[in-house]
């Protein structure tokens, strides 16, 4: 079975899923008008087996966690497809001076269907990220970090709105480290990237290309012995080159707050503010702001009853000129989460699970209301 200590360890998770409105579609619309069929819900089976590998070789660490996932829908069986997901890390170390990070990550799911309802056919969306990070220790708590990244998005069909992607980017900067092990750092990066496959026929303006600048703030800060504040405060700007009307910059950043309540309650809760693109007649981007609480009650050594809510409002922003399309949305999304964990052994976990989740809009049948539960079993050995 499984250990803390091993080497390698394999998993193997079954869950059982239900889906009140697999596509997110407009509570005003009926189910035969939503998807054509007499029904809004699925009943999803999910199976996955996974790898994980953690091995230290003197400064060097090498660690890598995959699964394959197996998703089946009873209902909207077009809808079935298999991900292969991964990340994997090289902790590196030249000198005890000198570290950095290698990874390579990729995860592939089913596309938005917030953002992008199609009924119709299946869109599966791949994300990779492969990341080269450095930390030299230059004397007296200062340190120089810096890195290089590509970010690669692709759909399994084109979507105007967020188009396949690829942004290769490099940053430099500084971090000072204060005797207790809080930190506050400077990181400026440079990218640019480039849209590709993208459909040009439904929208106005399409852009190929795109340059990307941000400076960054960022602190990690232990309070008290409880309490530990992470931090990170940026300005963001996305350029496209010969079409200016996309462009987009402003403040980006998020605070987050773990706090050891006692000794069986966690709390963590945070805000975020974000910028996306997002690119149709009526926006180019969307600014959103997110609030998240998730507590954790350690009930005892082996059970645990977790919640999670997150509060987003989303400004969609933008608009082309002359564009007949209602401008100025504005969504706000409320979801939940409750689960109870029981862990009757460290290689067994079975877990129950209810959700929820409403949205609310300005733009006529863009609301929607989704309930679900689920129960799932995970074997380590």
């Amino acid at each position: 079975m499984a250990d803390a200590e091993d080497t390698l360890n394999m998993s193997a998770r079954y869950m059982l899923q239900t889906d009140s409105n697999v596509f997110r579609t407009s509570s005003n619309l009926s189910p035969q008008a939503a998807t054509g069929t007499s029904t809004k819900s699925d009943t999803i089976d999910i199976t996955s087996v996974g790898l994980s590998l953690d091995k230290s070789y003197s400064l060097q660490r090498f660690q890598l966690n995959t699964s394959v996932v197996d998703s089946r829908y009873r209902n909207f069986d077009y809808l079935n497809f298999d991900a292969l997901n991964y990340a994997a890390a090289w902790n590196w170390g030249f000198t005890p001076r000198i570290r950095g990070v290698l990874s390579a990550d990729r995860k592939q799911v089913l596309n938005n269907t917030v953002q992008f309802v199609n009924v119709r056919e299946r869109n599966v969306r791949t994300d990779s990220d492969f990341r080269l990070d450095a930390d030299a220790d230059l004397g007296a708590a200062v340190h120089l970090i810096g890195g290089v990244d590509q970010k690669r998005s692709t759909n399994e069909l084109s979507v105007s709105q967020e188009g396949d992607s690829s942004i290769r980017s490099a940053s430099l900067g500084l971090r000072y480290v204060f005797p207790s092990g809080n930190s506050v750092s400077y990181r400026m990066r440079q990218g640019n990237g480039d849209y590709y496959n993208r459909a040009q026929n439904l929208i106005s303006a399409i852009p190929n290309n795109f340059d990307e600048t941000e400076h960054e703030l960022r602190a990690a800060w232990t309070l008290t012995g409880k309490t530990a504040l992470t931090a990170r405060l940026a300005h963001s700007k996305r350029s496209h080159p010969g079409l200016e009307q996309r462009d987009y910059s402003g403040p980006t950043g998020a605070i987050s707050l773990l706090w050891d309540v006692t000794s069986k309650i966690d709390l963590t809760a945070g805000i975020a503010r974000t910028l996306s693109a997002y690119q149709t007649d009526s926006s180019s981007y969307i600014a959103g702001n997110r609030f998240s609480l998730s507590p954790v009650w350690h009930a005892t050594a082996h059970t645990s009853l977790r919640f999670n809510y997150d509060y987003l409002t989303q400004d969609y922003r933008g608009a082309l000129p002359g564009s007949s399309l209602p401008a100025n949305r504005q969504d706000t999304t409320r979801s939940s989460q409750l689960a109870l964990d029981w862990s009757p052994r460290q290689s067994i976990l079975l877990s129950l699970g209810l959700q929820s989740q409403k949205r609310s809009s300005n733009v006529a049948d863009s609301d929607f209301k989704s309930t679900g539960a689920s129960v799932s079993a995970q074997l380590t050995f």
